[in-house]
């Protein structure tokens, strides 16, 4: 492996890195002893032609490496920027849900991978895409589900759903098979031992490091994913929005949030203490 790329990616250097984010899940593991948690195969995605894992976190750029697993999948490009498919159809068509058994003869032989993202800003996202995607898919049972649960009526229309409600949602919910199921749960991280830990924060490096470790920049151009990486960020930034939308609770209702994503917060180094100033006493 060359030290230095040509574009300055310090592959070392993130390798350290690497480790350093694993060995800090192990700690984790070993205080909290989570170790028995059974991964959920429905968020992993296995290319065994690749030798590559990813477990899907949903709104931790699920949607970018959707796209770039059908293009290791063989879709052309041109099909895959039309839209007229459903994008998650078309992975599982060429990637299907793996059974236990598959899932776990793929970690030992390939590069597996997941992309985490701060705790509360992810979840606000989630919030955000529940409210402009009401007619996704991929969520319809969900979307029923919250409107049954605050409304008592599927038929309502989530418009006016406020992101107090939502979260009030989440807390009194069971917090399992979700897109907002806490990282150490879904893709436990505690028994599978991922090659890379990527950050949302990170990601432009990271996600070079996992191109060019697994070999698949022959197909996945690093300039070109670069570029979409710039691109992705000029229209997302529900961080700026946190302040705005976490105001809408109060004390107890954010440290009942806290506690369901402690593990995720310690696992990953992330602080959430900014959140108390944004909140009602």
């Amino acid at each position: 492996m060359r030290q230095i790329e040509e574009n300055g990616v310090d592959l070392y250097a993130i390798e350290e890195e690497m480790a350093f984010r694993r060995e800090q899940i192990f700690t984790t593991c070993q205080l909290f002893r989570h170790d028995d948690i059974i991964p959920n195969t429905w968020d992993f995605v296995v290319d065994a032609h690749h030798s590559l894992v990813w477990c899907k976190v949903m709104k931790a750029a699920s949607s970018t490496w959707i796209y770039y697993f059908n293009i290791l999948g063989g879709y052309e490009e041109a099909i895959l920027r039309k839209g007229l498919e459903n994008p998650l159809k078309l992975l599982r068509s060429r990637f299907p849900i793996p059974t236990t058994t598959q899932l776990n003869s793929a970690l030992h032989s390939s590069l597996s991978f997941i992309i985490v993202r701060e705790p509360l800003e992810r979840l606000l996202s989630i919030y955000l895409s529940i409210k402009t995607s009401m007619k996704d898919i991929n969520h319809s049972e969900l979307i029923n589900n919250i409107k049954e649960h605050i409304y008592g009526n599927r038929r309502k229309s989530l418009n006016d759903l406020t992101f107090k409600q939502f979260v009030n949602y989440v807390i009194e919910s069971d917090i399992n098979g979700k897109p907002w199921t806490p990282l150490y749960k879904c893709c436990a991280p505690c028994l599978v031992n991922f090659t890379a830990i990527a950050k949302m924060e990170t990601l432009l490096e990271d996600q070079e490091y996992i191109i060019k470790r697994s070999g698949i920049d022959d197909i996945l151009n690093t300039a070109k994913v670069k570029l979409q990486y710039l691109a992705h960020r000029k229209v997302e930034h529900t961080s700026d929005y946190l302040d705005l939308y976490y105001s809408q609770l109060d004390f107890n209702l954010l440290n009942k949030l806290l506690e369901i994503y402690s593990i995720d917060y310690e696992m990953f180094k992330y602080n959430a203490t900014k959140y108390y100033s944004y909140v009602s006493y």
